[in-house]
C-alpha cells in the first residue's frame, strides 16, 4: 500500500502519547514510532509460535543525547 503525506510532518512536533502497553506482555505489540500518515509504528519482540512470527530486530542509532536509551 502507498500512502502519500502531502505535508511536511516535522514542522510540528507531535506530542509523546506515553508507553503503548504499560504492565503488559511482552508478547504484545509495543508502539516504536507513528508513519507520516500519523499510523502507529508497531513491532513485535518475540517470535511467536503460534502465528510463525519471527522475532524482531531492532537497531537504534542517534547522536550523543538524543534519547536513545529512555525509548527503549
Amino acid at each position: 500500500e502507498l500512502v502519500l503525506v502531502p505535508k511536511d510532518m516535522l514542522t510540528v512536533s507531535a506530542p509523546w502519547p506515553g508507553p503503548s502497553s504499560p504492565g503488559g506482555s511482552i508478547t504484545e505489540a509495543r508502539v516504536v514510532g507513528r508513519y507520516e500518515d500519523g499510523e502507529p509504528e508497531q513491532v513485535w519482540l518475540p517470535f511467536d509460535e503460534e502465528t510463525k512470527r519471527n522475532a524482531t530486530h531492532i537497531l537504534v542509532a542517534g547522536m550523543n543525547g538524543s534519547a536513545k536509551s529512555t525509548g527503549m
